[in-house]
């Protein structure tokens, strides 16, 4: 992979260009506002090898924008700020590659206790990210309503000097990786061999409340009879145009497996234990 970033914020309320160098660097991108489109790209992000059944962007990719450069006003409730969840729009750097090599990171659910409520769904989560994709711009976004539940949070970012980002600079994010040929496949073990397949697909992306592009996978459904049923399950997430060269769970009580083209971890469902786990990427 091989970009060049010729972009750089100036202000606030100033819309400038990133023209990259990959030689997939055709893309398109969603429409630009409105809620159809999802969230504004706020942490930067590679799409490999396009976006092709990707997460839908308001702006093409390749466009640099701040808060506020379409006119957009800040927020009234929260003065300052521009909300993730009105038309408001802007977007972190974002570029094209046909290969590059990622850090794999599972939710947080799946890999911080030794095991997980049955009988209820589970939220897969995944993020891959790219350690070596520095001086890519981003803005950090701020849970304006942290008393409540993920779901019904405010976010929203100020757009300002203060609260831009450079990756690759001491305590920014890394960038976000998102590969065409992601795959989830969930299997029930019995003495550590897969007895049956519970799922086998593609795993898609979105991009969340915070601007991240995360994979997220709901493993069963609420009230229905297909939720998760009590045993020990092994969770793999392969790719196909990316390398993982590590993961950043080492520390976790659940800690995952991998190699340059899967990830695996293995968790276990009870009867008796609370938390069926939700969005932690």
């Amino acid at each position: 992979m091989s970009y060049t970033k010729l972009c750089s914020l100036t202000g606030a309320l100033v819309l400038t260009l990133a023209v990259f160098t990959s030689s997939a660097l055709a893309q398109g991108g969603g429409p630009p506002g409105g809620e159809e489109a999802g969230n504004n790209l706020s942490i930067p992000a590679i799409f490999v090898p396009n976006t092709s059944g990707g997460p839908a962007l308001r702006v093409p990719c390749g466009t640099y924008a701040v808060p506020g450069w379409d006119g957009a006003l800040p927020s009234v409730v929260y003065p300052g700020y521009w909300l993730q969840k009105t038309e408001a729009t802007w977007s972190a750097d974002c570029a094209t590659a046909l290969s590059t090599s990622v850090l794999a990171d599972w939710g947080d659910n799946l890999t911080s206790r030794p095991t997980l409520a049955s009988g209820k769904p589970v939220r897969v989560e995944m993020s891959l990210l790219d350690p070596a994709a520095i001086g890519m711009g981003g803005f950090v976004i701020t849970n304006l309503t942290p008393n409540l539940e993920d779901r019904l949070a405010t976010y929203g970012t100020r757009g300002v000097p203060e609260d831009a980002f450079t990756t690759g600079d001491a305590g920014a994010p890394l960038t976000r990786v998102f590969d065409t040929g992601a795959n989830l496949t969930i299997e029930l073990l019995e003495d550590g061999i897969p007895v049956s397949v519970i799922f086998d697909g593609p795993m898609t992306a979105e991009i969340n409340s915070t601007g991240s592009v995360i994979y997220g996978f709901n493993w069963g459904t609420k009230g229905r009879r297909n939720t998760p049923a009590p045993g020990i399950y092994r969770l793999t997430f392969s790719t196909v145009f990316t390398t993982i060269i590590g993961i950043t769970d080492a520390a976790a009580q659940n800690v995952p497996t991998w190699d340059a083209t899967s990830t695996s971890v293995t968790v276990e469902l009870t009867s008796s234990t609370g938390g069926g786990g939700g969005p932690n990427n």
